[in-house]
């Protein structure tokens, strides 16, 4: 990942808060409406053993899920089956780091900023994706990556299953590059292919 699209991602955050401010002052609500609270954990594994010559890149997830309404699709095109959530995420997440029979124990931690577009086919049964950016921490020392601060990019799919008008559960997976926007050598990025499960409640 290169300065360029770390510049890219944070302008995109950034024009998301902006217009979720304007949106609030307007309608006279506070900044942040909570919309959904959500523990989220699940797996990951390397795609790449280039990348990652010491073994295969195994993250164990453990995220908090917190999102505010940014677009409401009923209010601006008539239509309660699209919604535009703004979401972030703190995470703790232990990594096996494995080849063969050697296990190597590390950790990542971080937090994750993104949007979220959900299409709400049914009260029951509600779609969506979403893509995200943020800080993270790296422990690991690696031949082709520099341990210590980098970038999470995500992207994601995934269905909500709401039994009850508040209660959730969600199954998701989800496309991750962790580089350092090239701020320290080497860079060569560790991708991961993940899979999630969620429980929470909608406001």
């Amino acid at each position: 990942m290169d300065c360029k699209t770390v510049l890219r991602n944070l302008l995109l955050i950034f024009f998301a808060i902006v217009t979720l401010s304007w949106t609030s002052l307007g309608q006279n609500k506070p900044f942040w409406q909570p919309n959904e609270i959500l523990l989220i954990s699940g797996f990951g594994h390397g795609t790449s053993s280039y990348n990652l010559p010491e073994g295969t890149y195994r993250p164990v997830y453990f995220i908090v899920h917190l999102s505010t309404k940014l677009w409401d699709g009923e209010k601006h095109v008539g239509s309660e089956k699209l919604k535009m959530l703004l979401y972030i995420e703190p995470q703790f997440n232990p990594v096996l780091i494995t080849q063969e029979k050697n296990v190597k124990q590390e950790f990542e931690t971080g937090l994750n900023i993104g949007v979220k577009h959900v299409f709400a086919l049914t009260k029951f049964f509600q779609p969506f994706i979403h893509m995200g950016f943020g800080p993270h921490y790296f422990s690991a020392e690696t031949v082709k990556q520099t341990k210590g601060f980098l970038f999470s990019d995500n992207l994601g799919c995934g269905i909500s299953l709401l039994p009850t008008s508040h209660l959730t559960f969600q199954l998701g997976f989800r496309l991750r590059h962790l580089s350092n926007a090239n701020t320290r050598w080497p860079n060569h990025g560790i991708n991961t292919y993940n899979y999630h499960v969620g429980v929470g409640w909608v406001f």
